[in-house]
């Protein structure tokens, strides 16, 4: 009937209704967080293509955010974003590696450390960097971590072996083809370069990132020696091992799970 038509269209129109208030509230929830530097514009990003999606996953962090308190809710957030971007990880090295041992073997590594490193970059105050440099880059990891959870703009690799540069280089040919237009600046440069860390020039880097745990006592004085140069403000993240430069303070140590084990993240900002 007629009536019977009329109540199913207002109940329908009811619905679509509530879902586009959720949709604006999330929206608006994202792009306030984002303002307010407590996730990064990428991060807004992800959760915009979420609720474009309608995953259920982000109804979910609406009920947080008016049931919980902020600390509960920003866990929960930072988690549901975290996982958004570790797929996104997960996806370029899956396209990079054929074998099929080697995808689980690297996936089970990798998000162990994508967690971890997504906490220690929260970490640091990084606020206005620009520049990005992942010293012993490796296949890129910490670097994607970077950019799928930060605002850089520049994004800088350095790996002195040859077949782990050549992994990282073929997981961001992936990630410019697939995944570039996801995040909130397209024009984002990633560059990784089959280099020395102390030949390459990174004196003007906002936030600098060493994989240091194997590194030797004189490896870290050279670094030391270089972080020098850097500007003043600039953030130097180390594990296990300190710089040990008079002009660098530590302004934040932790023990984070790393793919090697339990690993002390320490963060050193440059000073006059």
């Amino acid at each position: 009937s007629v009536s019977e038509n009329s109540y199913a269209n207002s109940e329908t129109s009811a619905v679509s209704s509530l879902k586009i208030t959720e949709a604006s509230e999330l929206l608006f929830i994202a792009a306030h967080l984002a303002k307010s530097g407590i996730i990064s514009h990428n991060a807004k990003a992800l959760m915009k293509n979420m609720i474009v999606r309608n995953d259920v996953q982000v109804l979910s962090i609406l009920n947080s955010f008016r049931h919980k308190d902020l600390v509960l809710f920003l866990r929960d957030l930072h988690g549901m974003l975290d996982q958004q971007g570790f797929q996104i990880i997960i996806n370029l090295y899956s396209n990079t590696l054929k074998n099929e041992n080697e995808r689980n073997c690297l996936r089970n590594v990798l998000e162990v450390e994508f967690k971890s490193i997504a906490q220690i970059l929260r970490k640091a105050p990084n606020s206005n960097c620009r520049k990005f440099f992942s010293l012993g880059s490796g296949c890129g990891s910490a670097l994607f971590t970077a950019c799928v959870t930060q605002n850089f703009d520049y994004f800088c690799g350095i790996e002195k072996k040859e077949s782990l540069h050549y992994l990282a280089k073929t997981a961001a040919n992936f990630f410019e083809k697939d995944y570039k237009h996801f995040l909130s600046n397209d024009k984002r440069v990633i560059e990784f370069h089959n280099e020395s860390l102390l030949n390459f020039d990174w004196s003007d880097g906002d936030l600098i990132l060493a994989n240091s745990a194997c590194f030797d006592d004189e490896l870290m004085k050279k670094i030391s020696a270089l972080a020098d140069g850097l500007k003043v403000g600039s953030t130097f993240i180390t594990f296990s091992k300190r710089l040990s430069s008079k002009k660098i303070k530590v302004v934040y140590q932790c023990c984070f799970n790393m793919r090697w084990g339990r690993a002390l993240a320490i963060i050193h900002q440059k000073i006059p």
